[in-house]
């Protein structure tokens, strides 16, 4: 088996592209919806909806950004 050597986050530059400074705008936003069941002391079911629009930035001599944009739906029903 080959072992590989640590792997760099990012390329070998001279020092002037290093990072000055991290911008990060956007929303986030969640939505939950729980039933539950009172009688019983319990939740019967809970629908989770997640969003996210956000843009990070990085200030460096080359420029740089990372958008991140999408949605997460999550589901717990009993077992």
């Amino acid at each position: 088996m080959r072992r590989l050597g640590p792997l760099p986050m990012l390329p070998s530059c001279p020092t002037s592209t290093a990072i000055q400074n991290v911008t990060v705008k956007g929303t986030l936003s969640s939505d939950v919806k729980s039933w539950i069941d009172i009688d019983g002391h319990r939740i019967v079911k809970t629908h989770s909806k997640n969003g996210i629009d956000v843009t990070i930035n990085f200030e460096v001599a080359s420029g740089g950004a990372i958008t991140l944009k999408g949605t997460r739906t999550e589901d717990i029903n009993p077992a």
